[in-house]
């Protein structure tokens, strides 16, 4: 009995090895540096994919960098045109107007944003002006409007008017509502701004008249923060919180949705936290209170028009303050669920492509070739780790 349980204990330990001697080629095999100049390392994917969607670790100084290296790259090789931000419809219509414009002053309130940090739109602005007039790309933002009404919501609306006159009546419902997102419950705030929705609604065609073509804007600005006002939460955990978060997916997909039939022609890239990557499931909870991502929808609803066609890339980090036994993806707070390596990323993996890094080089690994260590369907979440030393 003893001799069955060592000759037993032996083969396993040979075909761990053998399965970490395979897992360590395969990727060697198929790791590369990366860079916004190579055509070659995704030339598979230019032409599979339509969206590509990188998930991050929110606030790492690393993040603009990927941004930057991986949008130029697909703009240049897979017809990427289309950046769509994890912020709310104000926010875009302010990166749009830094990068047509370069004014300082919109710089200066998309800081306060803190996704990314002021130099990351200079530089974008930067590419922005290499290109020909009549290819540049845009930015939208397809995510909930309530958080930011208080910084950006007013600006936003004076950029849309600029080139004619905000009513009398109109600016004392905008001055009503941006003074009601100070200090105010949200019901209150929700009232209030009712009254500049419904001003809105009830006289189309005088706002049409005074807008021209950015009256379009306007009116999914006024929309969508509309819709926002739905919303009463915004981080994610258990319960009530997880069902609502649901409701997040949900907007964030039809906002998306509505903007590839607007531009059906284009392909589209978006950078948000890891949690919303997953093509089987949103990340972060845990599996009794698992549900759909809206990348997920978009790669598998019958509505959605870019079906099949998403292509997640998660942020690999090697950086000391994050937990070597918590999660290679996320923590966001302490209130949520860490998500660990063994369970979305086996530890041998993690430390294979830990000793494969360089320092200052941007590496990205395929996760999906034929014999790819990662087995269970409902682990693959992502078909590319993009990392950096």
């Amino acid at each position: 009995m003893r001799n069955k349980f060592i000759i037993i204990t032996i083969l396993l330990a040979i075909t761990c090895s053998i399965f970490s001697q395979n897992t360590s080629e395969y990727l060697k095999s198929n790791t590369f540096i990366f860079s916004n100049q190579d055509s070659t390392i995704l030339s598979e994917a230019y032409s599979r994919y339509r969206f590509f969607i990188v998930g991050e670790y929110h606030f790492k100084e690393s993040n603009s960098d990927i941004f930057l290296e991986t949008f130029k790259n697909l703009y240049k090789n897979a017809n990427v045109r289309i950046i769509f931000m994890e912020a709310g419809y104000s926010t875009g219509i302010l990166v749009n107007h830094y990068l047509e414009t370069g004014n300082t002053e919109a710089l200066d309130y998309l800081n306060i944003n803190k996704q990314f940090p002021k130099q990351h739109y200079t530089k974008l602005k930067e590419f922005y002006d290499t290109l020909p007039e009549d290819d540049k790309f845009m930015v939208i933002g397809v995510d909930l409007e309530i958080y930011e009404t208080n910084d950006f919501f007013d600006y936003a609306v004076e950029i849309l008017f600029k080139d004619t006159i905000i009513p009398d009546y109109t600016q004392e419902l905008i001055n009503d509502f941006i003074e009601s997102t100070n200090d105010h419950e949200l019901d209150y705030t929700e009232t209030i701004f009712n009254n500049l929705y419904f001003d809105w609604k009830n006289n189309k065609p005088k706002y049409d008249s005074l807008l021209l073509e950015k009256s379009e804007l306007y009116s999914k600005l006024m929309s969508r923060t509309k819709s926002s006002y739905r919303f009463d939460y915004y981080n994610y955990n258990y319960g009530r919180d997880t069902i609502m978060q649901t409701r997040r997916e949900r907007f964030i997909f039809e906002n998306i949705i509505d903007e590839v039939k607007n531009y059906p022609n284009y392909n589209y890239f978006a950078q948000f936290g890891l949690a919303h990557i997953g093509l089987h499931r949103f990340l972060i909870v845990k599996d009794e209170y698992s549900f759909e991502s809206f990348s997920t929808k978009l790669n598998k609803s019958q509505k959605s028009p870019i079906k099949d066609s998403v292509c997640s890339l998660a942020i690999l980090y090697f950086d000391k303050d994050l937990k070597e036994n918590g999660s290679f993806l996320n923590s966001y707070s302490k209130f949520t669920y860490y998500l660990s390596r063994k369970k979305y990323l086996p530890n041998n993996i993690y430390k294979s492509l830990k000793g494969i890094a360089t320092t200052d080089a941007l590496h990205i690994v395929d996760m999906q070739r034929e014999g790819t260590p990662i087995k269970n369907p409902r682990n693959k979440n992502y078909q590319y780790l993009i990392f950096k030393k």
